[in-house]
């Protein structure tokens, strides 16, 4: 996919958590939802465009054509906030891969994470239902932190 610069950028999701919270922390939806993602520029440096600019992380359900952002709900509450590596203002750099996490309010789990470019190109990955992956540890941690298992 091509970052906001229009610079080739290597995204991968490698890893997703879902919890339900407890008595302090609750999702709107269902789920509080951490993904994390392998970051990689791969020509020159460059970063992902924010909704702000027309781009963006989006979640959809298996049969909904309605977008959920990052951010949306209880998201920006989520114990990991500000604790796991985020995107905000994230220059990612050539030969060096790193991890940054997003995270979603969802109703489900599963569905398909989306990334939109500003021109409106499309990218999509297919999630599991369950959690799995690597990437996850600070949000682990930050879990912890509020008595919520992981």
């Amino acid at each position: 996919m091509d970052g906001k610069a229009g610079n080739p950028v290597r995204v991968t999701p490698v890893g997703i958590l879902y919890t339900r919270g407890n008595e302090q922390v609750k999702p709107s939806g269902k789920w509080l939802t951490a993904i994390s993602l392998r970051l990689e520029a791969t020509e020159q440096p460059e970063h992902l465009a924010p909704p702000i600019d027309g781009g963006g992380f989006f979640w959809r359900g298996p049969d909904s054509e309605e977008l959920i952002a990052t951010g949306d709900g209880e998201a920006l509450s989520a114990p990991w906030v500000g604790r796991a590596p985020s995107l905000v203002a994230r220059n990612i750099q050539p030969g060096e891969p790193e991890i940054a996490v997003i995270g979603f309010d969802l109703p489900q789990a599963g569905g398909t994470l989306q990334f939109k470019t500003p021109d409106g190109t499309t990218t999509r990955w297919e999630l599991p239902r369950r959690t799995t992956g690597r990437g996850l540890d600070r949000v682990r941690s930050a879990l912890a932190e509020f008595g919520i298992k992981s």
